[in-house]
């Protein structure tokens, strides 16, 4: 046995099952593992054009409650946690050296942000220390039968694509067992976080988490409290899949507005990776191998395949996916025009009045507010609203939408925003959606309108 210690660089994959890294680890004959999660700018920062903190306060307390989860696994199996705040291409090469490493692993991103972090990783390094592993999609592009260079421009075209080769049902390995043993820490934690917060502008992540999640308030409106980590993801996809089930009706309900269970709501669970997609496929398969399959079931899947392509659209377009005006324009292209203050202040209240008379818009955006989340319809209603109605900066929705969202994924959120834009490669162009129209086929008896607007002091902005 050799005198080396394996590190996980935990990114967007905090989990133990379904993991390639802690599998490796599990199987290796390092004789100490330390996984480590670091808040970097992408967390802590602010956006550059809206000024707002990019991580707010429900963001922060899913987050919160996701690490606190993973770490309680780890102790139960002999290991521990490490979360700082800092740069990682200073912390994660400062502990290599500490802890004599011998080889870290770490997920890959498809933005352009991700992978400047991890490739400045990769520099500060010794040669042919850092190996990477996909944790982020459903399906590897590896194994695709063609380029992502050649990525279809329109969904449907990828779908068609991907299920002749794979098959309606996305046939793919079965995702990996959680480990049953993982090396301890090679040093205890206190001295790890005494020599590593010693470092510049590093400091203990717990503090700053707790710090920032203090403000998430738990709002009596929600209709699902959502906690984060594997174990509650596990349990949501089981108590929603099996014990309500709730899958074999699922295309009928998920435009609904109102109730805990018209969708999976698995989102925020995938989007910090507390539960793979691959493990939600296997879900659905077994689903329909024991109860029923049918285009309900399917259409779980299918929102699983959409969930990949706005991946695979940005790796093919890592920085131009945030470019005002989308991926075919020019970084040189003027700027749309950035909201009026006092408008802005009542988008993020939410509150409806002479500058967002729209109740159903106001609706939407009361319950991003409280509690974190959005329904799919309403995100699209919300976006078109902004960038049509309105006609301003796609990317300060964007960066609202960043900051609030517990399920937050820079892929997903530019590429929605970009669809009803006009700004991805789609040649039909964007999506303008007529909102009497959707308010009255999805909230007719303005029952959602009235749950989030009529208790509230912001119904009205300008009472």
């Amino acid at each position: 046995m050799n005198n080396f210690t394996y590190i996980i660089w935990l990114r967007n994959d905090l989990r133990l099952a379904d993991h390639q890294g802690f599998t490796a680890a599990s199987l290796s004959d390092h004789h100490a593992v330390v996984p480590i999660f670091v808040l970097s700018k992408i967390w802590t920062g602010t956006c550059h054009l809206s000024g707002l903190d990019r991580c707010g306060p429900h963001r922060a307390r899913f987050l919160l409650e996701s690490l606190r989860d993973l770490q309680r696994q780890l102790q139960q199996l002999g290991s521990d946690l490490v979360v700082y705040t800092g740069e990682p291409s200073t912390i994660i090469p400062a502990l290599h050296a500490l802890v004599h490493g011998d080889q870290v692993f770490a997920g890959e991103e498809p933005c352009s942000e991700e992978q400047a972090e991890l490739q400045r990783v990769l520099s500060a390094l010794p040669n042919d220390t850092l190996s990477t592993y996909q944790q982020r999609s459903l399906l590897d592009p590896e194994e695709f039968t063609f380029s992502l260079a050649d990525l279809p421009p329109v969904f449907s075209r990828f779908r068609r694509k991907i299920e002749q080769q794979f098959g309606r049902s996305l046939a793919w390995p079965e995702p990996l067992p959680a480990p049953q043993t993982i090396p301890g820490l090679p040093l205890p934690i206190d001295q790890l976080n005494e020599h590593l917060c010693a470092l510049p502008l590093v400091e203990n992540g717990w503090d700053w988490l707790e710090n920032r999640a203090k403000d998430a308030i738990e709002d009596p409106r929600a209709a699902l409290s959502m906690t984060g980590g594997a174990t509650a993801g596990q349990q949501r996809l089981a108590a929603w899949v099996w014990d309500g089930d709730h899958l074999r009706r699922y295309k009928q309900t998920r435009n609904s507005l109102l109730g805990a269970d018209f969708s999976s709501r698995l989102s925020p669970w995938l989007a910090n990776g507390s539960l793979s997609a691959r493990s939600v496929a296997a879900t659905i398969r077994a689903y329909e191998t024991k109860r029923v399959a049918n285009e309900d079931t399917y259409w779980l899947l299918f929102e699983l395949l959409w969930r990949d392509y706005f991946q695979f659209l940005a790796w093919q377009n890592p920085s131009s996916l945030f470019w005002p005006q989308g991926t075919e324009e020019t970084p040189s292209a003027p700027e749309n025009p950035q909201p009026e203050p006092q408008l802005w202040q009542h988008w993020q209240e939410g509150a409806c009045g002479s500058r967002i008379p729209d109740e159903f818009v106001a609706a939407n955006l009361q319950e991003l507010a409280a509690t974190g989340w959005m329904s799919n319809r309403g995100r699209q209603n919300v976006a078109s609203y902004w960038v049509h109605d309105l006609g301003l900066d796609w990317r300060w929705g964007a960066a609202w939408f960043e900051h609030c969202l517990i399920d937050f994924d820079p892929a997903s959120n530019s590429g929605n925003w970009l669809s009803i834009l006009g700004g991805t490669p789609d040649p039909r162009g964007g999506r303008k959606f007529n909102l009497h129209k959707q308010a009255w086929t999805y909230d007719r008896n303005h029952r959602y309108r009235q749950h989030w607007l009529e208790s509230t002091i912001f119904r009205s902005a300008d009472s």
